[in-house]
């Protein structure tokens, strides 16, 4: 089995910089401002020109368009509206852990019922989801483990060619629950494992950069210590990468799960 990397996270945010605002630290500042509003600037704007022309196109051809062609282009719609709920998601939740104002609540949750359910969302995403969730019960804060399932599978879409498969799993491990990604992209250089979680981190530089914020990643990283648990980053066997998060044991709850 491949080593295993803890994901790391200097400030509650996931960021290295400085708050220091002369010296270096000064510069360092400006330029994780820049990066964030270059970064979310270009990532609203592209699902808004879709939504835009899309809508444009059934405002002024909606008679004439066929049904198959109605539904298909509201199904852009639904998707690139998605995308938007994802980020402006990310960026409140930056926000609120930044400021520490975000509590988990720990309740009993069908944890393998709630990744199928994530995985059905990503359905439209262009890559059929594979799920296979074994039935286990875990006292996990519900939202916050939806957030790390979705954006583990929003990453896993970025990489992977459209129109191949891309897996999930949930499974009990050393008492605990084990939830993994794997998708078929090309991999993640060991030497990358660890600052893959850093904040604003999105894979390569210059024009090798994957498209994104780099926001989702940390924010599984900082999700799963809100469990006391931890992610990391492993070569798939059969090629890609599998992302996999550990909730521990002691959150592992004994009650029936919710129906």
């Amino acid at each position: 089995m491949a080593s295993r990397t803890r994901a790391r996270c200097r400030r509650r945010d996931g960021c290295a910089c400085a708050h220091a605002r002369d010296g270096p630290g000064h510069h360092r500042f400006d330029d994780l401002r820049d990066n964030i509003l270059s970064t979310v600037s270009h990532e609203l704007r592209t699902p808004l020109t879709s939504i835009i022309g899309f809508s444009l196109t059934l405002k002024e051809h909606g008679s004439e368009i066929a049904d198959t062609t109605g539904a298909e282009i509201v199904g852009h719609l639904n998707e690139q509206a998605g995308k938007l709920d994802r980020l402006l998601s990310d960026l409140l939740d930056l926000d609120r852990l930044r400021h520490g104002s975000i509590r988990p609540m720990f309740r009993p949750t069908g944890v393998g019922r709630l990744a199928s359910h994530v995985a059905a969302n990503h359905a439209a995403d262009g890559n059929p989801v594979a799920v296979r969730a074994d039935s286990i019960v875990a006292a996990v804060d519900a939202p916050k483990v939806e957030r790390i399932v979705d954006n583990l599978l929003a990453n896993a879409v970025k990489y992977t060619p459209a129109g191949t498969e891309i897996s999930i799993r949930v499974e009990r491990a050393n008492g605990g629950v084990l939830i993994a990604v794997d998708d078929r992209g090309p991999g993640v250089p060991e030497e990358r494992r660890e600052e893959i979680f850093d904040i604003f981190n999105r894979g390569g530089e210059g024009s090798t950069k994957t498209p994104g914020t780099g926001i989702g990643l940390s924010l599984v990283a900082q999700f799963a210590a809100l469990h006391n648990g931890r992610v990391w980053v492993e070569e798939n066997p059969g090629g890609g990468a599998s992302f996999r998060v550990y909730l521990p044991a002691e959150q592992t709850a004994s009650a029936r799960a919710p129906r």
